[in-house]
This record gives structure tokens, C-alpha cells and sequence, in this order.
């Protein structure tokens, strides 16, 4: 997030207008150059264009930015262009302190100064045709927070004027008539809400105009019915607050049926409580279905079950049962579930509202609750089943997966139920049963192709091939695998299996690789090729120019349709690093069949997005510091669990880039002279890598190297892992795929293929 001034400077700078003026320095040149000595030397200089700012401009903060700025808005002749931009971006930092102090005790001298200097800067931005609309957006918005409505209203006619896109002018047309709004000139308010209704139908703007006109309505009707219980009451028609507050009311529900849990919805339902209680005929079963709906979706649940328990509780009898769930009345819910199965047999709610209800019961009454499901006439009786699987020991549970594969062959839970009944084979498993079950892995590789099991099914085909001596067949599963799903954790280690038959190379996939060539730099993420050039839109020459000056939020905050590449890298700009990684990775996952588009390589950027090279040099220092061979393996634990959110912090509450438990870090830090005196420290990057590097190192050591066992053992602790050792009897020379598939915490299991998957395409993304 961008950095802001402090208090302090600007107070310093409101007395000089030098950031405004063209040629002019501050008034206190003393000032001014304590100000520039924060810069970088390289901008310290007499005569700093904006191009040399903008290489430097990522390592600034806030206020050097600021100072920055302001300094190249003094240089001699400078071209009207860099003016331009230099003004604008001077603007937006500027603009950013006022809505961050709009509400907070600041001198108010110092906010209406610099409204006047944001202003100016943005008119003289708006003369760079790139940059026109935006900056007009910017000096209406400026102005409301100054209370300028003419100056509103001058910017948002004059970006109607020139706007072709249809976004623009319905946001354009929205402001007018808040601007309306706010200057109480209700008449031409109503008429501007109600063309963008018209013109606008399907937008947030028509929603939003939809509060507004029923706001406007309710407001009347408020003040004609106050006036008509007072002294004056003879003076108007007895009916006429009626007809204001049908229509408040019109727009009001349309407004909930559209967006329960909108901005507005709160308000409206408190005002539509008013409005029942003065006149219950206004509001039919229907209509009190809609408010209900908007209580319970805004998690109101008993005013929620108090609306519905008033129109057809048949009706709704889901709703009421959900009702009761969330109010803890878990009896009352379950009485309502079977009730609601019974008059609705088809109707799929009751799925979600089981598993709900289970999550408040223990594991027997969450069983005997699926029971009692079992038994009813229900749809998806896969879904019951599997959920009494789930709930059951061994080996009853066999018997519940052994009738999904048979009668519900379609499931989604078909291939996880044959995997279960297979490893519990794959366990007991001796001399010719051995040959057999690897052959059924292989017909369920084929059998459940689509299914991200697949993989796994294929590679056991191989490993159980190998067990029976039959290497050769055991090349032919593990190379298909490899081609099939070359960046699956089991493709990986089909291709090392691979390796070690064919060319009888060690298989060392859990251990830490020598690392390959890798910069001490920091990462930035990459720019999309021809970024501007690819996009099919009119604001190009807008979007060329923001992408220039660094103005990634403002690209964002258009909605534009832009493609996954784009957006995933304009994330990544403004330090979302989560969603980047997640949107790569999810385009990545939904192309797989496409060879092409999904190749794993360093030129595939949406790779690199979603395998990101964030606090390299931090990670890279600490891992040499640590004893950590491949800095790689950091980065894939840290994209693991983290995804990079610096203020991360689990269901656990472990915290930070690498997921540190307080505890923990604790005794790491201690061990190093540091001294943790509040948890939230943890959320310094350096400090996190610093000590998560540490504790990382300290399980690989106390597993003698051991990758697979150390990552084990940061998720689940050593105590766990060792355990497990002992059950496997000689786990430490023995066969490290049944460790990952026996490991007793599913949690864990799915840790380990993670952290190593991502271990190994960092490799292959960064060879």
C-alpha cells in the first residue's frame, strides 16, 4: 500500500507553492533542501526530469515521492508534457492524504489548502489528452470533499463532453445527480436518477439510483407525515404520504430483490421496519420474503426468521430451519431439515444446510444425523454417503466408498472413494495381488482421466509395477504420467521413477537440489508483452500513460475487461500479491489441456505470476545465513503458505510470510537476542524470513537433510513426524511415497505435495 505524508510535512509545504507554479522553488529554500536531501543522490541534482524519477519511483516512500515530484515541477523548461504528468501524480498523492484524513482531526486550514493545490494540479493535468478524463474525475471528486458543487458539476459536464465510453458517463451522470443531492435540489436529483435507471439499467449506478429515488420518496413521505399529525394536519389531503411511501417502498424492494447485502441494504431495511409498523397492508407475503431474505443475508437471522415465520413457513422452510441452525436452536433446525426433505424431496438446499448443522454437533450426532438422511427419500445419496464415510473407522468406511464406485459411478467423489479403497489394498498388498492392484490403477488413471486423481492413480500403477519387479512396465506408466501431467506433484516424481529406471539415476526428489542461477535482486513482476498493443478498448492511450507513471490503481479501479495476464500483473503491482498468484494460477489450471498456453517456462509470464520471486534478496540472505542449500525451497513454502500476504495469519494463528506460530518465533527470535515484546512484529517481512529460515533449517537438521520429513515437521511438529516413523518401522531408509499417502493428517499430506510441487516449477520456471 502507498505510504502517505506525515502531518508534519505538510504543514511545511502548505505555505509554498511551488509544487503548483511553473519555475518556482518553495519560499524557505533551507526547507526545501532538507526535503531533497531524503531523496536518492540521483534525484538531488538541479535539473530532474520525470523519466529519471520514475526508475527510482518503486523505492520510495510516500513522501519522497511527494518532495520528488514537487522538485521536478521546478525544472526549467520542461516540456508541457511531463508537466502534465508530473502534475497528475503530484495530484493523486495529494488526493490520497484527503480522503485519508477526510474524517480525522486535521487543521482544517491545512485540508482546504490542499484541496486548492490538488486542483490545480489536476487542471493542469487535464491539458495531457491521456490524462483529460481522469484528471476531470479527480478534481469532481476533490471538490465534493471541499464543497465546490459548481466545481462538481463543471468537471463532470465537461467529461461528459468528451466521453465515448459508457462506464464513464453513467459514473459522470451518478455524480451530477449526487451532486444535486447534496446542493438539495431534490427535483433535478430525482429527474438525473431516474435517466440512469433508463439508460443504465444493469449497472451499480442504477441500483444505486434505485436508494436514492426511494430515499427521496421516503424523505417526503416523512415530512408529509409528521406535518399531518401536527397542528397542521387539516391543511393536507389525509392520503398523501401514502403515495410517496409506495413509492419508496417500490424502490426499496426492488433494491433488496437485486442486491441483498448491497451498500444501501441496512438502511433500507431499518426504514422499511418503520414503514411496516405504520401501515402493515403496504407489504404482502411476497414482499416480506424479499426483506427476510436481505435480514438473513446480512446475518439479521432473527429478524430474518421473524419475517418468514410471517408469510408461507412451508414456503420457506429451508430458510426457517437455516434460521434456527444460526440462532443455535440446533433441534428446532434438524426438525425443520426433515420437515423440509419430506414436502421438498428434490430440492438440493439441504445438502449445505446438513453440513452446516454437522459443524455444530460432534462426530456421533453429526453421524446419526447422515443416518437419519440415508434413510430419507432424498436426491444425491452419493453426497449422504460419502459424509457417513467421512465419519466412520475402518473398515466400514470400504463399505460406504465400495457403493459409491458402484452406484454412483458419476460422482465427484467416485475417484476419492476408489483411491481409498485402493491404498488400503495398496497397504496389505503382497506378491501377485500386488500385479493386480496396480492394474486396476492404471484402469482407474483412464477411468477417472478428468479427475485431478488421475495422476496419482497412474503413478501407483508405476510404483506398484516396480514393487513387482516389472520395471519395464513401470517406465511405460511413469513416462506416460510425466507427459500427461508434467507439473502435477505425481508427474514430478513419475519423472524422477523415470530417471532412476532408465538411466539409473538417484531419486533424490525430497532432497534440496543444488541451486540453479539465481540474481540477488529483487523481483518485480514482469511486464506483459505488448500489454497496451493487446487490448481490444478506446482507453488505450489512457491505460499506456497510467502504465507509465506507475498509476497501476488507477487502471484497476476502471473495471476494465482486461485480459488474466494484465490483471493478474496489475495485482501484483499494487501489492495484492495473493489474488495475482491465485488468478495465474487458476487460468493455469483451466488451460492445462492446452500444452501451449500452460507451458511451463520462464517465458510463460502468468508462470511467473503465479510462482513469484517476491523478498528474493531477503530470502536468498537467509537461507545462506541459515545453511539452506536451494533459496527456492524458502520461496516455495512461503507461496504456500503465505501466497506472499505479509499480514497473513492462519485459522491457528500463525502469522506472516512463512505462517510462524507466536510460540515459535519466539524462541527463535530468543536464540538470535531478539526480543518479540508483540506478536504483530511478525508481520515484518525481513523479520519473518529471518526466523522462518531459521526454524526451517533447525527441522532439516534435526532430520539429518531430510526435505520430506522437515517439511512434515513444519506443518505438523516433530513429535508427529517422528511418530510416524516409528509406525513405518525404518521410515528414514524406507519408501518415501507411502510416508507422504500413510501420513495420519490429511492436512499434512496435502502440505507436502504442495510445498514440493511448488519446490520443483520454481526450478523449472527459473532454470
Amino acid at each position: 500500500m502507498r505510504q502517505y505524508f506525515l502531518f508534519s510535512f505538510f504543514l511545511a509545504i502548505v505555505f509554498c507553492s511551488g509544487c503548483v507554479r511553473e519555475n518556482q522553488k518553495p519560499i524557505s529554500n533551507l526547507t526545501y533542501n532538507q526535503q531533497l536531501s531524503t531523496l536518492p543522490s540521483e534525484l538531488q541534482k538541479e535539473h530532474v526530469y520525470l523519466n529519471e524519477l520514475l526508475n527510482d519511483y518503486d523505492n520510495l516512500n510516500g513522501e519522497q515521492r511527494a518532495v520528488a515530484l514537487e522538485h521536478v515541477l521546478t525544472q526549467a523548461n520542461l516540456p508541457n508534457v511531463e508537466q502534465s504528468e508530473a502534475a497528475y501524480m503530484l495530484g493523486r498523492i495529494y488526493q490520497q492524504w484527503l480522503e485519508k484524513n477526510k474524517d480525522k482531526q486535521v487543521d482544517q486550514l491545512v485540508k482546504k489548502q490542499k484541496c486548492k493545490e490538488a486542483l490545480a494540479l489536476f487542471d493542469k493535468a487535464k491539458t495531457n489528452p491521456a490524462l483529460r478524463n481522469n484528471s476531470l474525475w479527480h478534481i469532481s471528486e476533490i471538490a465534493t470533499i471541499y464543497g465546490e458543487e459548481k466545481i462538481v458539476r463543471q468537471a463532470l459536464n465537461d467529461l461528459l463532453s468528451g466521453a465515448s465510453n459508457p462506464n464513464v458517463i453513467a459514473a459522470a451522470r451518478y455524480g451530477l445527480a449526487q451532486s444535486y443531492l447534496r446542493a438539495n435540489q431534490m427535483d433535478n436529483a430525482a429527474d438525473a436518477f431516474k435517466k440512469i435507471r433508463v439508460e443504465f439499467p444493469d449497472t451499480n449506478y442504477a441500483l444505486g439510483a434505485m436508494y436514492y429515488l426511494g430515499t427521496l420518496a421516503y424523505t417526503q413521505f416523512d415530512q408529509e407525515y409528521k406535518l399531518r399529525n401536527s397542528q397542521q394536519q387539516n391543511s393536507l389531503k389525509t392520503q398523501d404520504y401514502r403515495v410517496q411511501l409506495k413509492i419508496a417502498l417500490q424502490y426499496y424492494l426492488e433494491y433488496l430483490q437485486k442486491s441483498p447485502s448491497g451498500r444501501f441494504a441496512t438502511d433500507i431495511l431499518a426504514k422499511l421496519e418503520i414503514i411496516y409498523k405504520l401501515d402493515k397492508d403496504f407489504i404482502n407475503a411476497d414482499k416480506l420474503a424479499i426483506i427476510a431474505n436481505a435480514y438473513f443475508v446480512n446475518s439479521q437471522y432473527k429478524a430474518a426468521l421473524n419475517y418468514w415465520l410471517k408469510v408461507d413457513a412451508d414456503k420457506h422452510i429451508f430458510e426457517i430451519a437455516d434460521c434456527f441452525m444460526e440462532l443455535g436452536q440446533i433441534k428446532l433446525a434438524q426438525e425443520k431439515l426433515f420437515q423440509s426433505i419430506e414436502k421438498y424431496p428434490t430440492d438440493k438446499r439441504y445438502l449445505t444446510l446438513s453440513k452446516a448443522i454437522c459443524e455444530k454437533l460432534n462426530k456421533q450426532d453429526a453421524y446419526e444425523l447422515w443416518q437419519k438422511l440415508s434413510k430419507s427419500k432424498i436426491c444425491n445419496k452419493d453426497e449422504v454417503i460419502w459424509n457417513l464415510a467421512k465419519r466412520t473407522s475402518l473398515p466400514q468406511a470400504l463399505n460406504y466408498y465400495q457403493q459409491i464406485v458402484t452406484y454412483y459411478p458419476t460422482s465427484v467423489y467416485a475417484a476419492e472413494a476408489q483411491w481409498r479403497m485402493f491404498w488400503q489394498r495398496i497397504r496389505q498388498s503382497k506378491g501377485k495381488s500386488v500385479i493386480a492392484i496396480g492394474n486396476w490403477c492404471s484402469a482407474a488413471a483412464k477411468k477417472y482421466s478428468h479427475s485431478r486423481l488421475a495422476p496419482r492413480f497412474l503413478f501407483w500403477a508405476g510404483k506398484l509395477s516396480e514393487v513387482a519387479s516389472n520395471k519395464q512396465q513401470a517406465a511405460i506408466y511413469y513416462q506416460q504420467n510425466q507427459e500427461l501431467y508434467p507439473t502435477d506433484y505425481y508427474g514430478q516424481r513419475a519423472k524422477a521413477r523415470y530417471a532412476y529406471i532408465k538411466n539409473g539415476n538417484k531419486d533424490n526428489y525430497f532432497e534440496l537440489q543444488l541451486p540453479v542461477r539465481m540474481n540477488n535482486q529483487q523481483w518485480d513482476w514482469p511486464l506483459p508483452t505488448n500489454i497496451v498493443e493487446s487490448l481490444q478498448m478506446k482507453e488505450k492511450d489512457t491505460i499506456k500513460e497510467l502504465i507509465y507513471l506507475k498509476q497501476y490503481d488507477e487502471i484497476l479501479a476502471q473495471n476494465l475487461d482486461l485480459p488474466v495476464e494484465v490483471l493478474a500483473w496489475l495485482k501484483g503491482k499494487t501489492k495484492q500479491a495473493m489474488e495475482a498468484i491465485n488468478m495465474a494460477a487458476k487460468w493455469l489450471q483451466e488451460e492445462g489441456s492446452n500444452k501451449e498456453s500452460s507451458k511451463l517456462s520462464d517465458d510463460n509470464l502468468l508462470w511467473q505470476y503465479s510462482y513469484p520471486l517476491l523478498y528474493n534478496r531477503e530470502i536468498i540472505t537467509y537461507c545462506q545465513g541459515a545453511g539452506i542449500v536451494d533459496p527456492f525451497f524458502l520461496h516455495a513454502l512461503i507461496r504456500e503458505e503465505s501466497r506472499y500476504e505479509i499480514r497473513a495469519v492462519s485459522s491457528a494463528k500463525a502469522l506472516g510470510l512463512c505462517q510462524l506460530m507466536p510460540a515459535t518465533a519466539t524462541g527463535v527470535a530468543k536464540s538470535l537476542g531478539i526480543n518479540i515484546i508483540d506478536s504483530s512484529q511478525l508481520f515484518d517481512p525481513d523479520l519473518n524470513i529471518k526466523l522462518g529460515s531459521l526454524y526451517l533449517s533447525s527441522v532439516l537438521k534435526t532430520f539429518n537433510g531430510n526435505g520430506l520429513l522437515a517439511i512434515a515437521s513444519y506443518n505438523a511438529g516433530s513429535n508427529a513426524v517422528k511418530g510416524q516413523i516409528q509406525n513405518q518401522q525404518g521410515l528414514l531408509t524406507g519408501d518415501p511415497d507411502y510416508f507422504v499417502e500413510d501420513f495420519p493428517y490429511r492436512e499434512t499430506r496435502d502440505y507436502i505435495r504442495k510445498v514440493f510441487s511448488s519446490y520443483y516449477r520454481y526450478r523449472q520456471i527459473y532454470h
